[in-house]
């Protein structure tokens, strides 16, 4: 059991150093820009951007007759509660 468990632990370590150099290097390399305009030099570039987003369409999920405006996902989580 511990052996499995030490493999399990070196993996999951070396995944998270994987993902914090990623970052790094993501934190380096990506380029702030204002979302009204579209410039060609940011093509293939790594970039950010804050803003509001806005859907004029409702989404509905007729099932339930649940409807949100003016928002970009609706998320159903089902439960079942068993005696």
């Amino acid at each position: 059991m511990i052996p499995f468990s030490l493999v399990l632990l070196w993996k999951n370590e070396k995944k998270l150093v994987t993902y914090a150099k990623c970052m790094e290097q993501a934190k380096k390399v990506f380029k702030r820009i204002e979302l009204d305009k579209a410039l060609d030099e940011n093509e293939y570039v790594l970039v950010s951007g804050q803003g509001r987003t806005t859907n004029e369409q409702d989404i509905c999920d007729h099932e339930f007759g649940a409807t949100v405006q003016d928002s970009y996902r609706l998320v159903r989580t089902v439960e079942m509660w068993q005696w």
